[in-house]
């Protein structure tokens, strides 16, 4: 399963993606059925993913992916119906231990489910989604489907296509482990792959290297240097769906009392690198961005510069 801040991220991109798409229809179904479909596809841990609709005491079903499952709820047992009753969203890490639930599915063991509201406040149905493990969700999936079921009969787009972009990005940037640098030197250009964390407005970015390799060489000679980063899965869908950034500017090492907070900011993204960077063979570098070159649907090229800030 997908780590809590790449979902993050993919939550992020599956809602800008939204907001462009919504502000073609008002129509509920239309928006409801598209909610389900990205999930669908963008969202491994998940095997069914559907609305039901509050008519006439029950929950009928709405759009949904995934296999059958019941029409109608009739209530009020069930993880919908909690949901419902309760004005709140429910997360069940085991619904065998969910006392009252219905089994539409054998195969679902655990599952969330959304409340759905009008532009009034009431609720008139929900987004139920499933996965065939236990424990498949968390606060991360809670906080981000909600964002997404908000949408749907929201009035109008949630925000303007810039703040989209900046907010796209900084998922991107927090939902990505590596990146690809860039640098330029005596022997020409050269490329490499590493590890890399953004600050949290997004205005630095740091990474590791021994000093024994051409891209240190690089750096020291030219000071500046591009990072890559992007979200490209290798499949057909990547040529309507990933989303490049290339981050440019001047990198310097960071020394003295100032390494702390930088290390900080590193280790949290990269646990499993604390000994690397304790190396006295490698240099710890950061990147003063200027600009954020962003690239999306391989056409659409916005520049972006920090802060980037959490909305």
């Amino acid at each position: 399963m997908l780590p809590d801040t790449r979902r993050a991220g993919r939550y992020a991109r599956i809602r800008e993606q939204l907001v462009e798409l919504f502000a073609k229809t008002r129509d509920p179904g239309a928006r409801m059925a598209t909610v389900v479909a990205l999930l669908h596809h963008k969202m491994p841990h998940f095997f069914w993913a559907g609305f039901y609709l509050l008519k006439n005491d029950a929950l009928i079903m709405g759009p949904y992916q995934g296999p059958l499952a019941c029409a109608v709820l009739p209530g009020p047992e069930g993880v919908c119906w909690t949901a419902v009753q309760r004005g709140e969203s429910i997360l069940v890490p085991d619904v065998h231990a969910f006392a009252g639930h219905v089994t539409c599915n054998t195969r679902s063991r655990s599952e969330v489910v959304v409340p759905l509201r009008d532009t009034a406040g009431r609720i008139v149905g929900v987004l139920d989604v499933d996965s065939e493990k236990p424990a498949a969700f968390g606060d991360v999936d809670v906080q981000g489907l909600e964002a997404l079921v908000s949408l749907i009969l929201a009035e109008a787009p949630a925000a303007p296509m810039a703040s989209n972009v900046r907010e796209a990005l900084r998922g991107l940037l927090i939902g990505q482990p590596l990146s690809v640098l860039a640098t330029y030197g005596p022997e020409g250009p050269h490329a490499s792959l590493l590890a890399f964390a953004a600050t949290d407005e997004c205005g630095e970015v740091v990474f590791v290297t021994p000093r024994k390799t051409r891209k240190y060489v690089n750096l020291r000679a030219e000071g500046r240097a591009a990072l890559l980063i992007d979200n490209r899965t290798n499949a057909p869908t990547d040529f309507a769906d990933a989303m490049a950034a290339t981050a440019s500017g001047p990198v310097q090492e960071i020394t003295g009392a100032e390494r702390a907070p930088y290390a900080r900011v590193f280790l949290q993204r990269h646990p499993d690198l604390v000994s690397f960077l304790e190396s006295t063979e490698v240099a710890f570098l950061k990147m003063t961005v200027e600009r954020y070159s962003v690239v999306r649907r391989f056409r659409e090229v916005t520049e972006v510069r920090p802060p980037i800030r959490a909305t």
